[in-house]
């Protein structure tokens, strides 16, 4: 008995499918017994229907060990890639110092004739109360990093303060009932020492003694860590801050209340009180505000692509996917929010393939900061990012075509319209990191391209060969649960792998039509002919070579399938009543 296996045949109409060569019919043997060794069977001989195993997209879609597709322990395709080592950037507000520039001073008055009258007899016991300015002083300093100041905090800094009262003031007035020194709001007082002349307290910057002898001079040291420019606490000071020069001033006033014991016409009756004053340098060690430090942050790093599975290296692939995503992490040691924004660029053979611009970032204040970049926003990025998630519609753009490589570069500073807070001199530190994960689900111009051989043939049918009407008809109904239309062109080819198209003839019908959802499966009737061109042709074929093409779009583009991920266990294919019939005579040489 001669047999001769037919496998080639029934896989033919399982390639169709885009299953490449796997299941076996289950009729996989036809005894030629029954034929005539060179006349064909009475025109026609029909295989009996088969149905193939099921086709999962693992057998298909072989990812030769990539390093950038994987399949996720669901199943799902994903293209994934993770960014090279990027190097900590440093960020540091410098030092500044606020030095005195100018003091000035003037002295407390007290005209007693001012007070009697002009050429009129003071009266015993009248009651003097004034306020007066008696110094006014300008720091100056400089920093680039500032923008706005409301709180610094400073190495301790005295300042120093003396009141000289004049000679014959005692006669008149012998104590001060009360005497108040008011110095700026935006000083923060941490101590009052005085030189024991009167009784001594202070509520913020006011500085307030009770019982003051006017025999003795008086003096009194301040102690100060902190200046608070907050609103409502530059009263009797301004700080101003223009292109990194910082000016800052501040008035002390000082009023007296007390009684002025006078009998008669005094010999005296015009007093200077006079002081002198001295203030240390302002050092800060830490200021809150706006601030604009320099952040070198040029650069998220690059991704080098390689190892990229065949089914999309063709020319005629199109990664259109449906949504994918850049996940970034930076670590922020500052405690300021931090803003960056960029461009991602795509490279190919050396040239820029794709570019698209990503809007600016926040980067929240001493933590990592977790963001996602996609194509569109799904309730499900949403609930994990939040307000992290930025939405960038050309993002598809640079893996179309797959690129050589994919950089980020990128723009990073503090966000100077927010207040924050930098220790000066200190370094702080910048880290970012970021990942490329793309679903392989298609968006509506996607298209992957899966190309293999089915050959080995010649063996089994060198001895035979078709009358020139003859023809090999493979007609099977297609279940398809795989979410991507799919369109099988089949080359004939020798047993070198050359295109004998000129003496072989394939045709294929229809394109597999695409399950909706990738949940419930969609149905194609699908026929190939196979017809000889030439004498002796079906001798010379070894197999085909198979070009396999999903789609998101239906040939006439009005149906498309998208945002469902390729999934290597769900998805599948079966070729269902699968039938070969050979039309006219089958010529067999057993010679």
């Amino acid at each position: 008995m001669i047999k001769k296996n037919i496998n080639v045949l029934a896989a033919v109409a399982l390639i169709a499918t885009g299953a490449i060569v796997a299941g076996a019919c289950s009729d996989s043997d036809y005894d030629f017994d029954e034929i005539d060794s060179t006349v064909g069977i009475g025109g026609e001989l029909t295989i009996p229907a088969s149905t193939t195993d099921t086709i999962r997209l693992e057998d298909v879609l072989d990812l030769d060990n990539s390093d950038c597709v994987t399949v996720k322990d669901n199943g799902d395709y994903v293209f994934e890639q993770q960014g090279g080592e990027i190097d900590v950037t440093e960020i540091r507000v410098e030092g500044f110092t606020i030095m005195e520039k100018l003091t000035s001073g003037q002295a407390f008055v007290i005209d007693l004739e001012s007070l009697a009258g002009q050429n009129a007899k003071a009266r015993a016991n009248t009651r003097f109360s004034n306020t007066q300015r008696i110094r006014r002083f300008t720091y100056d300093g400089h920093s680039d990093d500032v923008v706005d100041l409301t709180r610094v905090s400073i190495n301790p800094a005295s300042m120093d303060l003396s009141v000289q009262f004049p000679d014959g003031l005692s006669a008149v007035m012998p104590v001060i009932d009360r005497l108040q020194l008011f110095l700026p709001d935006y000083i923060v007082v941490t101590d009052v020492r005085g030189n024991g002349n009167g009784t001594l307290s202070h509520s913020g910057p006011v500085i307030t003694l009770t019982g003051v002898n006017t025999s003795h001079d008086l003096s009194l040291t301040v102690t100060t860590d902190e200046l608070d420019f907050s609103a409502g606490n530059m009263e009797n000071g301004e700080l101003s801050i223009e292109n990194g020069d910082i000016t800052l001033t501040g008035d002390i006033d000082m009023s007296l209340d007390a009684t002025l014991d006078i009998t008669g016409v005094p010999s005296q009756t015009r007093f200077e009180i006079n002081n002198t004053f001295s203030l240390d340098t302002f050092r800060p060690v830490s200021a809150s505000g706006r601030f604009n430090p320099s952040i070198n942050l040029n650069s998220l790093g690059n991704i080098e692509i390689t190892g990229i599975p065949e089914f999309l290296t063709d020319g005629d692939v199109r990664a259109d996917l449906d949504n994918p995503r850049i996940m970034v992490s930076i670590d922020n040691t500052m405690n300021a929010t931090g803003l960056v924004s960029g461009t991602i660029i795509a490279t190919k053979d050396g040239h820029e393939s794709a570019k698209v611009t990503v809007p600016q970032m926040t980067v929240h204040p001493a933590t990592t900061t977790r963001i996602c970049i996609c194509r569109k926003k799904t309730a499900e990025i949403e609930a994990e990012y939040g307000s992290n998630a930025y939405e960038v519609p050309d993002l598809s753009t640079l893996i179309e075509k797959i690129p050589d490589n994919i950089s980020f570069d990128a723009k990073a500073m503090a966000d100077k319209d927010r207040e924050s807070e930098f220790m000066l001199d200190h370094t702080y530190t910048i880290k970012p990191s970021y990942t490329v994960e793309a679903p392989i689900a298609f968006a509506e111009n996607a298209s992957i391209v899966y190309k293999d051989s089915l050959d080995g043939w010649h063996e089994d049918l060198e001895d035979y060969d078709l009358s020139d009407d003859a023809a090999v008809c493979v007609t099977a109904t297609i279940e398809n649960r795989v979410p991507a239309y799919l369109t099988l062109t089949a080359t004939p080819i020798d047993t070198e792998g050359n295109d004998i198209s000129s003496d072989v003839n394939v045709e294929v019908s229809n394109t597999v039509i695409a399950s909706p959802d990738g949940e419930n499966s969609a149905y194609t009737p699908l026929t190939i002919n196979i017809t000889k061109k030439t004498a002796d042709a079906m001798r010379k074929i070894d197999g085909l070579r198979l070009t396999i093409q999903g789609k998101a779009k239906s040939d006439d583009g009005t149906e498309s399938v998208t945002g469902k991920t390729l999934n290597a266990k769900k998805h599948f294919l079966i070729a269902r009543d699968l039938k070969i019939k050979i039309t006219g005579k089958v010529i067999a040489d057993f010679n």
